[in-house]
């Protein structure tokens, strides 16, 4: 629940010190420094699919009644 709550919170968390020091410093710059962080993070995010092998997660039945969702 916390990250869906600082979902909307955290852009303009980070968006206050761009604002803010915009002017003084290159405002790009801090976008794409920013950007950089913000993929870097996705990177490690995507480390659990490339490290473990692939599961299935349901497993296959023989009840007939919910044999067309496997199909």
């Amino acid at each position: 629940w916390l990250s869906l709550s600082m979902d909307g919170l955290l852009p303009f968390l980070i968006a206050l010190p761009i604002a803010y020091w915009g002017d003084r410093i290159h405002r790009a710059a801090w976008t794409g420094g920013l950007a950089l962080i913000q993929s870097a993070g996705y990177l490690i995010l995507i480390i659990p699919h490339f490290t473990h092998p692939s599961t299935r997660v349901i497993e296959e039945t023989t009840n007939m009644t919910h044999s067309s969702l496997y199909a």
